[in-house]
């Protein structure tokens, strides 16, 4: 999702999220870049689902139906200063 900063995307997406979902997991690598950690592997569903219950201790994320898995990363943000 693209958008202005600061104008409710987030808030929208999770929102959204636990109005029609059981589990909501949500993964900020900008607040946290451990997290990258969880796709440094294999990219099969149930090594994603492992190290997200590990680095989380959430022991009910699974791959079950009423999961809701969202990934936000920061744009790069130009910080003021010479060029």
């Amino acid at each position: 999702m693209k958008g202005c900063r600061q104008c409710g995307k987030t808030y929208s997406v999770l929102d959204f999220a636990k109005k029609n979902y059981e589990n909501v997991i949500y993964l900020n690598f900008f607040e946290n870049p451990d997290y990258a950690s969880v796709f440094s592997g294999s990219l099969n569903m149930d090594s994603i689902t492992l190290m997200i219950s590990a680095l989380l201790g959430k022991k009910q994320f699974s791959k079950k139906t009423g999961q809701f898995l969202f990934l936000m990363r920061s744009r790069n943000v130009r910080k003021p200063g010479p060029h």
